[in-house]
Parts: structure tokens; C-alpha cells; sequence
């Protein structure tokens, strides 16, 4: 596949799922669109602690990968 169409390949393909994972409970007529619907809903839940792993996971390997970044986060110069 030529580098041209990688990035635009692997964005519809990070995109696919979340389109056949639509679900009731958004836009016009779609029922609850509420706060809480975001936080009841398995599907949301899952992307929400997937997310928060992911988050923590990168920060975790930054602060064991780049040693002037421990450093800083602990206040220390140098």
C-alpha cells in the first residue's frame, strides 16, 4: 500500500467500529441523550476505561522511558 493512503486507511478503519456500534440514546429522536446515558452505558463505560488504561499506560512508560521526565515530576533541577 503506498504511504499516501496509510493514514487515511487506518483512520476509517479506527472509525468502522464505532459506527457499527451505534446504539440508541443519541440525536433527534433517539431517546435519552442525557449525562447520565454516558455513564449507564456499557458501550461507553468500556471506551471510558479503555481511555483511562491508555492514559495511564503512557504516562507510566514516559516516566520509566525518559528519565528527565521523572526528574521534573519530582521537582528535581538537571
Amino acid at each position: 500500500m503506498s504511504n499516501q493512503f496509510a493514514f487515511p486507511v487506518t483512520i476509517m478503519g479506527l472509525l468502522v467500529p464505532s459506527i457499527a456500534a451505534a446504539h440508541p440514546g443519541h440525536g433527534h429522536g433517539g431517546g435519552d441523550f442525557s449525562v447520565a446515558h454516558y455513564f449507564t452505558d456499557p458501550l461507553h463505560i468500556v471506551i471510558g476505561l479503555s481511555l483511562a488504561v491508555a492514559l495511564l499506560t503512557a504516562i507510566a512508560w514516559a516516566r520509566y522511558t525518559f528519565p528527565w521526565l521523572r526528574r521534573m515530576l519530582h521537582g528535581k533541577s538537571g
